[in-house]
């Protein structure tokens, strides 16, 4: 657990998945153990998931935030009514903590923990997550508007190798929807993680697991955040 707490103190966000204690204490403890040595000023807080997943072994998302940096304005949970997912998407919206004069806009992050072996047709479908969320006209405009400028989704995705094969590609809508842009065909969805990086720690992998997927805005810069 020192390692993680060591690691996320580096970062005023970070997200961790499979959370398996039935108990709930370990997350917890990790929790506790990343606030040992912080001043009281810049704590972290967690913003946790439902235990998801189809069988007894369910997970959580967990998310550790530094509160003097962050500030949670909502959680939602994604219902899967069509089964779709073996552990359905968990979100938060969030704003940079207000400082000065300014008004800090607001980031739409998404994290799911893909299925292995549904990995090309639970990829896909989260571009129908994106477009129920889109689609939710109750929204605040913050928040409709982080959607459509600076929407992040990240997670062990899965994405590549074995589970998404180059001939999969096509099928997935998340990696090919196109939307007009001053009469020009652009991609709907930026994939920042290469098909050729290796993201796990196994020295000899090349194998693109984990990966992150963002709307245009976030690409400028102009939310004040960094990955």
């Amino acid at each position: 657990m020192s390692v993680l707490s060591s690691i996320f103190q580096r970062y005023d966000l970070c997200l961790i998945q499979e959370i398996r204690d039935v108990s709930g204490a370990a997350i917890q403890d990790l929790l506790a153990l990343v606030n040992r040595n912080q001043p009281n000023a810049s704590r972290y807080a967690l913003a946790l998931s439902a235990r998801l997943g189809r069988t007894s072994s369910k997970e959580q998302y967990g998310v550790f935030y530094r509160t003097d940096k962050v500030q949670v304005v909502a959680q939602l949970q994604y219902n899967d009514t069509s089964n779709w997912f073996e552990r359905p998407p968990f979100s938060l919206v969030v704003r940079a903590v207000p400082g000065g004069a300014g008004v800090s806009p607001h980031l739409f992050l998404t994290f799911c923990h893909i299925q292995p072996s549904s990995a090309v047709s639970e990829l896909d479908r989260m571009a129908d997550v994106y477009a129920h969320y889109a689609a939710q006209s109750a929204f605040p405009p913050a928040w409709q508007e982080a959607l459509q400028e600076r929407w992040l989704f990240m997670g062990d995705l899965n994405a590549g190798c074995s589970y998404v094969l180059p001939s999969d590609w096509p099928r997935i809508r998340l990696r090919n929807a196109t939307e007009s842009v001053s009469g020009a065909a652009l991609p709907t969805f930026r994939w920042l993680v290469n098909d050729s990086t290796g993201t796990t720690t196994a020295a000899l992998s090349s194998c693109p697991y984990d990966r992150f997927v963002a709307r245009k805005g976030l690409l400028r810069g102009d939310a004040g955040a960094a990955l």
